[in-house]
């Protein structure tokens, strides 16, 4: 890995599952574009660069996330472009497909933010520029969130296991024909799952 060997080494056990969960995407995502929605500091779109031989573009809505990204691609290098963006106005101005989209972590702020419909219709139309993608966002059965908007505006499962309603929320919000759990990993009291959509 060419970048400064504290990003991927695995060090700092207590963000271990980010370190575990980018192994589960490399084992996933082979070649092709990389769109990498919500992105952060850049970790999971910096650790796949090899396995990805087409465009690899990244966004995240606050500033000085992506004035991160673009330090750490300056001192490194890296072929990825990052931008200060939306998912509504990225899916308004880039019409372009992708072999693998990121979208992980990022949802439930998206209900949070502009409602259970408006998210699900934002889904909707990433799902169709996508050939397969990677998902995980904030769960009803997650402790010590009741006070956040987001899961708030989560509807009550009705008995529903929280797998089961996921499923049913994606098939219903996406394009793809298959949804799978592919892991799992620990937070706030359950296991978040991390799907993948093809």
């Amino acid at each position: 890995m060419q970048y400064h060997p504290n990003f991927f080494d695995g060090g700092d056990a207590h963000r271990q599952d980010c370190h575990d969960r980018l192994k589960i995407l490399k084992s996933y995502i082979q070649e092709g574009s990389l769109l990498d929605v919500g992105c952060s500091e850049g970790f999971n779109t910096f650790g796949l660069e090899e396995e990805c031989d087409g465009a690899m573009v990244a966004f995240d809505s606050i500033p000085e996330l992506i004035e991160e990204c673009n330090l750490t691609r300056q001192k490194y290098g890296g072929k990825m472009e990052f931008r200060v963006q939306g998912l509504a106005d990225f899916l308004k101005e880039d019409t372009r497909t992708w072999d693998s989209i990121l979208f992980l972590s990022v949802h439930h702020h998206l209900i949070e933010q502009s409602g259970m419909e408006e998210a699900g219709r934002l889904l909707r139309d990433l799902s169709t520029r996508g050939t397969q993608m990677f998902f995980d966002m904030g769960q009803k059965d997650e402790e010590g969130c009741e006070e956040h908007g987001w899961w708030q505006m989560l509807p009550k499962r009705g008995g529903v296991e929280e797998k089961e309603w996921l499923w049913l929320y994606l098939s219903s919000n996406t394009n793809y024909r298959r949804i799978d759990v592919i892991w799992s990993f620990p937070i706030h009291g359950t296991q978040r799952l991390l799907w993948r959509m093809s």
